[in-house]
């Protein structure tokens, strides 16, 4: 049985880095390059679903937007939901309704950010309250043309891709319109 147990961490004059590491079957110690072994190297992020928003949507009684400020109120579910637009009383194509939500569960964690690195306002905001009364809310704001600072109930820790905020954003504008949205898998 070959086995190593691993130490502490080194950085060669040539820049190289790695680990040290002991091995008892040989009583060694030896330097093992990341290169060799770069499942040493690991991270919060690494461990993480990175998914944003998983509600099934069963499960959701209401979605605020707050950019343009609307709210939908789910009732029903499955065959048989029923989603209305409270401040014009309008029902929302279900249909559609469900391609918005499908945009809100793609968008994916792509890395790390702070509040220090936002540079542009609020891009698009929802919060979702479950049938059970759970309040969660989400907010993305412009970090680049292409990240957007993600803030779960007042955290922030992580960015994602703008494109996932700004498809969000435009199948809001189209459902609030009247306009159908057409899958787009």
């Amino acid at each position: 049985e070959y086995r190593f147990i691993t130490g502490n961490k080194y950085t060669d004059e040539d820049g190289t880095t790695g680990y040290y590491a002991y091995s008892p079957y040989m009583d060694t110690i030896v330097k093992l390059p990341l290169e060799n072994a770069p499942f040493l190297e690991y991270e919060l992020i690494d461990f993480i679903d990175q998914s944003v928003f998983q509600m099934n949507i069963d499960n959701v009684s209401e979605i605020t937007a707050h950019v343009p400020g609307v709210t939908f109120v789910l009732e029903g579910t499955g065959k048989d939901l029923k989603v209305t637009e409270t401040n014009t009383g309008n029902v929302i194509d279900t249909d559609s309704f469900r391609q918005f939500f499908i945009s809100l569960l793609t968008v994916k964690i792509e890395g790390y950010a702070t509040k220090d690195d936002v540079t542009g306002p609020n891009e698009f905001g929802f919060t979702v309250v479950s049938r059970f009364d759970e309040t969660s809310e989400f907010e993305f704001d412009i970090i680049s043309t292409t990240r957007a600072l993600i803030t779960l109930d007042g955290n922030s820790e992580f960015y994602t891709n703008r494109s996932y905020v700004t498809t969000a954003a435009e199948r809001l504008l189209m459902l609030v319109n009247g306009e159908k949205i057409e899958a787009d898998y």
